[in-house]
């Protein structure tokens, strides 16, 4: 399970970072919390 959760975590931060270039927002930095499943978003200025 661990490892798909690894996977599929890798698969959504690379969108979200695809989606939010689009918006012309600043860079985006993603990382996932794999014990809690959630994910953090952290702007680089």
């Amino acid at each position: 399970m661990r490892s798909i959760n690894k996977l599929a975590c890798r698969l959504w931060g690379h969108q979200l970072q695809q989606r939010v270039r689009q918006a012309g927002n600043s860079e985006v930095a993603v990382a996932c919390c794999f014990r809690c499943g959630s994910y953090t978003i952290t702007r680089v200025h």
